[in-house]
């Protein structure tokens, strides 16, 4: 099984890459995940948010996801 995890931009959200991700969904087999940056969602709060946080969240989210 292939993982694929598909991350949105700088003060973005997962809506930005949901249709890449929605078509590997519907036109391969691999498990496509697309999470939420730290610091992004419903409100921006990007205030001591590092890109290591970001690191280590991405890196989480595909052991666990993908």
């Amino acid at each position: 099984m292939i993982g694929c995890l598909c991350l949105h931009g700088f003060t973005g959200a997962p809506y930005e890459v949901e249709p890449l991700a929605n078509y590997l969904s519907n036109h391969t087999d691999w498990k496509v995940a697309v999470p939420t940056l730290p610091g992004h969602g419903e409100q921006l709060s990007l205030r001591g948010i590092k890109k290591n946080d970001w690191i280590g969240y991405a890196e989480a989210q595909s052991l666990s996801n993908c």
